[in-house]
Formats: structure tokens, sequence, C-alpha cells
């Protein structure tokens, strides 16, 4: 392709039960010492909406992926091509499609041994078959303004007996009622079964609608010339959380801890609200830059007699809103009168301290994971009153199985984990700007985990330790002296 100005390279890996880590340049004291480069690299997890840079600003520290891209400047046609597969079953067909660059005015196709046409002159798409297995080496040959240029892939398709089809996920749970997504991988062409639960029985993806509660099994065959595989996930629908949407509200009173919930299955409604967005994760009346709505749940109360209502979560990082209005089908941005995202750069439940209301008014709470989503158990507490937060439990239900030490300390901090649910765990940590420190992803945990952080390169001060458990987030200022 021709470029003549910036351009930037996307790569998306996915990946099923495997750990697989893109190759980065880092330091690693005596090791190595690359020049990092910022401004150059940037990361998006799934499910996240904003794109970080590998570089921490103000942190000094950062890596950068080894992704890199060639370019060479030149007036003459450039003999570039791609295959829309690198591995295709003996029989099926592969398509070579010629790369746009320079003007060409002839092509020399060599499509390698016993390929099906042999050989080609016009630019193509080729579609091209072969009678052997085995790998194929390729040549092309382009004329034009300038002098030809030939390119020569050497083993560039793998023509296979077999071909194995594959969904990167084995199960996948969801609200009961609503569709996801599966798509299956490895084939030209699929068929899935039973049909009834997907909205196209062909096709490499499809729209998956359980009819009931449960356990369900959905079936891929994928098929490429002569082969054909099986590939299967299992769909477990959940009930739909009794406050999911606005006019499903559970009722709340002031007096502290009102009750204990997850917004694990929850989803955002077509006509649900949200306040506006901002930069600033800590801004009054706005949410975090992060995708708005995504699994909120809905409570309501009516204005303390003291004119004060406060509202806190805790457990995981989450966004929540105010609305006043006499029923759900009133809730409109328009009605918002309060709402937070980050209480603070660091402590990042929300609350909301002392807003003002109208005694025996009707107000609506809408309470949503943020961080591109953040699912998990949570408490939710309301007050008549200005609180603070020294009044309110701020490390949430699962305070006890997370255990940092020493606290403060100086270089080395023990992380431990007791009693962990999921067998895949993340332990992220910030600084007090909300920039990434370190990241550190174990899978394959067992019952209790157990690591060090190495803080002797980071600047004294208050940092945010979180540790990701499956469904459950555990928050934690860690104090470097």
């Amino acid at each position: 392709m021709t470029v003549d100005a910036d351009f930037y390279v996307q790569v998306t890996r996915e990946v099923g039960a495997d750990t697989v880590n893109h190759p980065i340049e880092t330091y690693d004291e005596g090791f190595s010492d690359p020049v990092i480069e910022a401004d150059v690299n940037w990361i998006r997890r799934d499910g996240e909406n904003n794109w970080r840079s590998s570089v921490f600003e103000g942190a000094g520290t950062g890596f950068n992926l080894t992704i890199r891209a060639y370019a060479k400047k030149t007036d003459s046609p450039r003999a570039l091509f791609m295959a829309d597969k690198k591995e295709a079953c003996l029989g099926s067909e592969i398509t070579y499609t010629y790369l746009e660059n320079n003007p060409a005015s002839s092509f020399e196709w060599d499509f390698g041994k016993d390929a099906t046409p042999a050989t080609a002159n016009t630019k193509g798409p080729h579609k091209v078959t072969y009678s052997s297995e085995g790998t194929k080496t390729l040549s092309l040959i382009v004329s034009g303004t300038g002098e030809a240029d030939t390119a020569r892939r050497y083993d560039y398709i793998d023509i296979v007996p077999s071909i194995r089809v594959n969904i990167l996920k084995s199960t996948l749970e969801f609200q009961q009622g609503k569709s996801k997504e599966i798509s299956a991988y490895g084939a030209d062409s699929y068929e899935w079964s039973p049909a009834a639960m997907v909205d196209n029985a062909a096709g490499p993806s499809v729209m998956a609608t359980p009819a009931f509660i449960g356990t369900h099994m959905l079936y891929v065959t994928g098929t490429q010339g002569s082969c054909s595989d099986i590939d299967s996930i299992e769909l477990i629908t959940t009930p739909k959380p009794i406050n999911d949407d606005m006019c499903d509200a559970t009722l709340i009173n002031p007096g502290g801890r009102a009750g204990t919930y997850s917004n694990a299955y929850a989803t955002r409604e077509d006509n649900e609200p949200a306040p506006d967005e901002d930069d600033d994760c800590t801004a009054a009346m706005k949410w975090c830059k992060e995708g708005g709505v995504q699994n909120s749940l809905w409570y309501y109360f009516f204005g303390p007699s003291t004119g004060v209502a406060s509202l806190r979560t805790t457990g995981f990082d989450n966004q929540i809103a105010v609305y006043k209005a006499e029923s759900c089908t009133e809730i409109t941005k328009d009605k918002l009168v309060a709402a937070n995202d980050d209480y603070t750069i660091s402590e990042l439940a929300a609350t909301l301290d002392a807003v003002s209301v109208i005694p025996d008014a009707k107000y609506y709470l809408q309470v949503d994971g943020s961080f591109g989503g953040a699912k998990g158990i949570f408490e939710l507490y309301f007050y008549a009153y200005a609180t603070g937060m020294d009044e309110i439990d701020t490390d949430g239900l699962n305070a006890a199985s997370l255990w940092v030490y020493p606290n403060p300390g100086i270089d080395i901090f023990n992380v431990r984990l007791d009693d962990v649910q999921s067998r895949d765990v993340e332990i992220i940590l910030y600084n007090m700007n909300g920039q990434l420190i370190m990241q550190k992803s174990f899978r394959g945990v067992s019952g209790e985990l157990f690591t060090r952080l190495d803080l002797s390169r980071q600047s004294s001060g208050i940092y945010h330790l979180r540790v990701i458990d499956g469904d459950r987030i555990i928050d934690r200022k860690l104090i470097r002296e």
C-alpha cells in the first residue's frame, strides 16, 4: 500500500484460556535498557473504551510494543500481495490480492507447485486451489514506471489434510433474554445448531439468544474444501437482576448500609440516560469518558426530612447518578441533580456527599460499572446527612481477603489474596494521577495468591492497588514512604 503521511497499525489478539502476551521492549535491570519512545504505542483491553499510552506520563516507566512497519520510498511499483489465509485444506480456494501502490502495467504471478491456475498475468484478485499437500512458494513480478520488482514468498501457504474450527471461549454467561455474538474461526463456511438459538444458522458470527434460563450447548460445524471440524460453546443464561431496569428500581431508605448487590449480569436499557462525560473523572455532574452506561442497576428513594442525601458504594470502580422524577417514565438527562465517577483520583468508587434534596420528593439512583463496564459485588450506603469518607467502610466487602504489607513501606510490598474465586487474577497499580504503573496477570490460580511488588524505582507517595479476581474487584491504597 502507499502511505504519504503518519499511519497507524492496529493489532488485535484474541485468545481463549491460554496466556498470550505481546513481545515488548522495556527496562529490565541487568538485562536490557532500551530507548522507550513516547506517543507511538497505545493499548486497550477487551471491554475498555479508551486507549492508554504504553509510556506512563510522569511515572518514568513504560514499554514499547515490538510491532514494526517498514516503508520504502520509491516511484516504481512494488510486488506486494497477500492471501486470505495462510493455511488451507486440500482442494479449498485461496484468494491472492495485489496490494495497490505505485501504478503497475504488467503482472507475472507464479502460484507454486500443483496450483490451479499455475500462473496469471493480470492484477487479480486470483482464486487458486492446490492438488497436493505441503507448503507452497509463490512469486510475483510487477513492471511499470522505473524498474521491475520481484517478490518471492517461500513456504507462504501450507496445504493441510485437516482443519481446526475454534470458538475462542468454551463458556459464556449472560442475562437471559439478551443476545450475545459468538464467532468461530478456521473454516470457509459454518453451520450452527440448534438453529433456533441463533439469528442465522450460517456464517462465521451469529447472535445467540437462548430461550430460557439455564445451560445451553451451541455447536458449529466448519467446512473448508474437503475438510470439516466441529466445536461447541456452553451458554449459561442467568436471571435478570430485579432492579436492572429503571421501572424495576428498588426502594432504599436512609440509615447506613442499604444492601449488598451485584451488577454482574445487569444491562443497559435503550432509553437509559447518563450524565455527560469528561476527561476529569472527578468532575461534578459528570462521568469519566469510558463509554457511558453499560451494566447499571436502579434504586429510588424519597428525600429525607433533613434535605440532605449522601450516597456511597464500595467494592469496585463504579459511577453513580441521581435524577429527580415522579415516575420511571420521567427519568431523563435533564432531570439529573447529581453525579460522580471517581470520588478522588485515588478513591475510584463513587460517592455523592450531602446532595441537596426536597423532603419527600422522589429520586432515582443509577449505579453503573465504570472503567469500561466494571462488574462486581458492592455495598450501597445511604445517609440523611453529610458524611465524609471516614464514616464509610471504603475497603468494601472483600477487605479481609486482601493483605498488603508492609503498608506504608519503602521498596518491596507483599500482596496476598486469600480465598481466590477465579483461576485468572490481575493485579494493577496506579499512581495518584490515575496512570498505570504496574500490571501483573496470573493464570491457573487456586486457593491463595502471593506476589511481591517492587516500587524501588517509584517516587514516594500514595498509589492505588486494584485486584481483579473474576467478578470481584478489591481496591486498596498503598503508601510508599
